[in-house]
């Protein structure tokens, strides 16, 4: 049988909007001098920024994005400014602000 899902979606549990993020993320815009405008090319589906993880009632298990300097580690000791990608800030934004975890 075929499958009905696509793995690329299997593990999406919320697709954040450009907007939503940039209105429920403040320091948003800061990210964009190393980054770039969101939702950049690291958690995102090229129009979304994507959070990974299930959630089970009022239990949610994610998946913390990557740092996003894997591909350039030296980047990360010289940097000036070592933020993190819109899809790391995406998924804080999200446990915080719309899962509104209690921890």
């Amino acid at each position: 049988p075929e499958a009905k899902i696509s793995s690329p979606d299997l593990n999406v549990a919320y697709r954040m909007t450009t907007d939503e993020y940039y209105e429920k993320t403040p320091y948003a815009t800061d990210l964009e001098e190393n980054w770039g405008p969101a939702p950049g090319n690291l958690n995102s589906d090229g129009q979304n920024l994507l959070v990974y993880g299930k959630q089970f009632g009022n239990v949610f298990i994610g998946v913390q994005p990557s740092f996003g300097y894997e591909g350039d580690p030296m980047r990360l000791l010289f940097a000036k400014s070592a933020s993190p990608h819109h899809g790391f800030a995406a998924y804080y934004t999200y446990l915080e602000k719309i899962f509104q975890a209690d921890a």
